[in-house]
């Protein structure tokens, strides 16, 4: 159990800052892409083109509409990870403190207090993140990011997370899953190419692929 007793608050704040920071976004105005997609899951194969706004809005037009469903919900998950926001306007808005009892060693915890539940970020030297979230439904969500590329200078993308997703009260399992990704730059974009997302959830087992190409800037 994590002390979350305050002890450095405006330095929990500056560390979860620049480490969020790291990750590069879409530039301020972007409107969007398009790119012809190709999705391989469920022992089926489906190709169709995709229109990623801001919002994010996300449409799959693919001849199977349950790999549709598939590629929506994947480049929402990218869509919203990339929209920039300034930190005031996401975890800024919420009590953050540095875990007391988190040492001063490579990793720290900080904790944000959000209304919805508790969510915990480990941080090492480098930046390199791990987020906890504790839901109040009692759901507990462990990312952990494992691998990046270099995107812009001073940003970098994630390549490769892992995320655990169990009960708190028992911590039975539900999900756990590996997402590798790749991007491709266009006019100093960075936009998804390549998804894969080996799952198993209730010990049934699960791969999507998901390619785009044809890249076009709305």
């Amino acid at each position: 159990m994590i002390d979350t007793h305050v002890r450095d608050g405006s330095g929990a704040v500056h560390l979860l800052q620049r480490a969020q920071g790291a990750f590069q976004k879409w530039p301020e105005g972007f409107a969007g892409f398009r790119a012809r997609a190709r999705c391989r899951a469920l022992d089926r194969e489906a190709v169709g083109t995709i229109r990623v706004t801001p919002g994010p809005r996300v449409e799959a037009r693919l001849g199977d509409p349950d790999l549709a469903r598939l590629v929506e919900a994947a480049l929402r998950e990218i869509a919203e990870a990339r929209t920039p926001r300034f930190f005031k306007d996401g975890d800024g808005r919420f009590p953050i403190m540095l875990a007391a009892d988190a040492g001063d060693g490579v990793d720290r915890a900080v904790v944000v207090q959000r209304p919805e539940g508790r969510v915990v970020y480990w941080i090492d030297a480098a930046g390199r993140m791990q987020r906890e979230e504790r839901e109040a439904g009692g759901m507990l969500t462990v990312t952990t990011f494992e691998e990046f590329a270099r995107a812009t200078p001073g940003r970098r993308l994630p390549t490769r997370f892992a995320r655990v997703v169990s009960e708190q009260t028992t911590g039975r399992l539900l999900v756990r899953e590996t997402v590798a990704d790749s991007h491709v730059r266009l006019d100093h974009v960075w936009l998804p190419a390549y998804r894969s997302i080996s799952s198993v959830q209730v010990d049934i087992g699960q791969r999507v692929l998901i390619e785009l190409d044809r890249h076009a800037l709305v």
